[in-house]
């Protein structure tokens, strides 16, 4: 009986250690995901701002190409 106690301590302790190499190797998962998920979030917020950009320049040369095509108007209607 006594033998049978000793084997089931010696299998709880390597369960423990089990466990505990198992949160060893789940925090390190977690800490590479987040890291992970801190890059895509920075990925895409840079996409974000140059997309942002990309709107704000062609809103601006939409407005120039606006004002010129208004000029022309104007002086096509002058001289008639």
């Amino acid at each position: 009986l006594i033998d049978q106690f000793e084997r089931y301590g010696e299998r709880l302790s390597i369960l423990s250690m089990t466990v505990e190499q198992f949160a060893n190797i789940a925090e390190i998962i977690g800490v590479i995901l987040v890291i992970a998920s801190l890059i895509y979030v920075a990925r895409e917020l840079r996409q974000n701002t140059d997309m942002m950009r990309v709107n704000a320049s062609n809103e601006r040369l939409k407005r120039d190409f606006d004002i010129v095509a208004n000029l022309l108007d104007s002086r096509n209607l002058a001289e008639v």
